[in-house]
């Protein structure tokens, strides 16, 4: 799920409520479907993207959990060969103890940086995720660490994190 919008006298305050109305809207539907984990807001100079972590929506036939898993797994890994700057980065390796269970790919942070990105020239992304359980503020994961990395040496974009409460 994404949303692109070019910015026309909008605030970063007035964006961030909006995520937060994302948010909501994903929690009123958890009865009928799968849902995200997490929901990003990311700005660039003028133009701003929502993005949703991968879960697969309402289900046709039975599911398990094993077959939830797989089906998040491969549209993960759908986005990780389309993206240049993740299919750059999976060859780090995670660092003993890092918290980071879910595959490349996944994050909801990956389609909005992806879409404001520079062409031929590095631009700043401002990005806020927050958690959709309890709409709280969520650090950039290890993973996205390293995409952020990816995109400052390819030269197309500098990940900048935004906070709710500075």
């Amino acid at each position: 799920m994404c949303y692109v919008q070019e910015k026309k006298n909008i605030t970063n305050e007035s964006l961030i409520e909006d995520l937060r109305n994302l948010a909501v809207k994903f929690k009123l539907m958890e009865a009928l479907c799968n849902l995200p984990t997490t929901t990003n807001f990311t700005i660039s100079k003028d133009r701003f993207m929502f993005g949703a972590s991968i879960c697969i929506g309402i289900p046709k036939h039975k599911l398990t959990r094993k077959n939830i898993q797989q089906n998040n797994a491969s549209a993960a890994s759908a986005r990780v060969d389309v993206i240049p700057s993740i299919k750059g980065s999976t060859h780090v390796e995670m660092p003993p103890g890092s918290i980071c269970g879910h595959p490349w790919g996944n994050c909801s942070e990956a389609t909005p940086w992806e879409a404001l990105r520079g062409e031929d020239c590095s631009v700043e992304l401002n990005s806020l995720t927050i958690t959709l359980k309890d709409l709280e503020e969520k650090e950039i994961c290890y993973k996205c660490n390293e995409v952020a990395k990816t995109m400052k040496s390819m030269g197309v974009a500098k990940v900048v994190p935004m906070h709710l409460f500075p």
